[in-house]
């Protein structure tokens, strides 16, 4: 069981929360479950939503393999992007495919997914620019903006990465 990843899904806590639980000396020390134990006496619901949680993670664990997607928790530290543990709320997983380079500058470009023919230039153009240096151009998966910037990545040589933050059973936006 990746404790993580069902703190990731576990809908009773925030992720600044989910934080400071997972960097705590109970965790440490006692583990997942001693640290998590005396946070479910203070949540409504609190069992019954890890539960869930649980329940998710495994079947997202299924589909990831399944698809051929990796699985990367906060506590990777050879894999998660540095930058996010150093936010205060950040994501406990992140899923996809290929590698992250923590030697490189996360780039995020974002926007409409309605995007105007001369908001999409422009991103061609920054993209091609910028792709001269050490970048790694993020976006979602969207249709746009976002789409146009991995495109641009691709077709300049320059790495690109999409993440998804809820996971592959909750897509969003669905375009």
């Amino acid at each position: 069981m990746n404790h993580l990843l069902a703190l990731h899904f576990f809908r009773g806590l925030k992720n600044r929360q989910k934080k400071a639980l997972f960097l705590s000396s109970e965790w440490q020390k006692s583990g997942p479950q001693a640290a998590l134990s005396a946070q479910f006496r203070q949540i409504s619901d609190g069992e019954r939503l890890w539960e869930e949680a649980m329940q998710k993670s495994v079947e997202e664990e299924q589909i990831c393999q399944r698809e051929g997607i990796q699985i990367v928790t906060i506590d990777d530290v050879n894999n998660f992007p540095n930058l996010l543990t150093e936010l205060p709320d950040p994501p406990m997983a992140l899923f996809g495919r290929g590698s992250w380079n923590n030697n490189r500058i996360p780039l995020s470009i974002v926007g409409t997914r309605k995007a105007t023919t001369y908001g999409l230039g422009q991103v061609k153009l920054m993209v091609n620019h910028l792709s001269q240096f050490p970048v790694s151009i993020i976006s979602g998966l969207a249709m746009g903006i976002d789409t146009r910037a991995h495109e641009s990545a691709l077709a300049c040589g320059a790495h690109t990465c999409a993440f998804l933050a809820g996971g592959l059973q909750t897509i969003s936006p669905s375009q």
